[in-house]
């Protein structure tokens, strides 16, 4: 499952230890990259001294099978909160949605 990732400079550094050299693709620390969870979650567990922050609002929420809510929340990038579909909205914080849920398959809009 994708993560929304900030990269830093040791994830980098451990990634090319790993046998995956993102630099050479010309991926810098600050980049926003869409990664596997399993590989964040592995660097996390091999104590890399900065661990890339996740882009909550923009990751998959099947992560949450890998991964628990609090450990995402205590990596968790900060909000780009200018735009209201960078909001997250965590569960049962709240009634606020940004989508609309429709009964209708094929996307028709909800009768007001």
């Amino acid at each position: 499952m994708p993560l929304a990732l900030s990269l830093t400079s040791s994830f980098l550094d451990w990634s090319q230890k790993q046998g995956t050299d993102l630099r050479k693709s010309g991926i810098k620390e600050g980049a926003r990259l869409c990664g596997y969870v399993n590989t964040w979650k592995a660097a996390v567990d091999a104590g890399i001294d900065d661990v890339p922050r996740v882009k909550l609002e923009a990751t998959h929420h099947h992560a949450l099978d890998i991964v628990g809510l609090d450990v995402l929340k205590k990596y968790a990038a900060e909000q780009d909160n200018r735009r209201a579909e960078s909001r997250v909205v965590l569960p049962k914080e709240g009634k606020q949605s940004i989508a609309r849920e429709s009964k209708e398959i094929g996307g028709k809009e909800p009768k007001s």
